[in-house]
């Protein structure tokens, strides 16, 4: 009986320090969300192509947050950020 005890204590402090670390991933699932590009503004500041799926975002991030700026368009694959500029108008 007092083994039975000791093995689901372990089991559960096993299963809470395995959960803690954050060493899990749910499968079968893909992951959609990536951050395509980045440029640094300078002072702790940036923008970032984020993409979720097909849908292209563009966001500026700070320290005192992080803001959605526009969409982009998801046929376009231009690099350079000054192009990337005029979508947002």
């Amino acid at each position: 009986m007092l083994l039975i005890l000791f093995l689901i204590a372990a089991g559960c402090f096993a299963i809470t320090r395995y959960l803690k670390r954050g060493n899990f991933r749910l499968r079968n699932r893909e992951n959609r969300l990536q951050i395509t590009e980045t440029k640094m503004l300078g002072n702790r500041q940036f923008l970032l192509v984020a993409e979720y799926g097909n849908q292209r975002i563009l966001l500026g991030v700070s320290p005192s947050g992080i803001q959605h700026l526009c969409y982009l368009e998801s046929e376009s694959t231009e690099k350079d950020f000054p192009e990337l500029k005029s979508p947002c108008e």
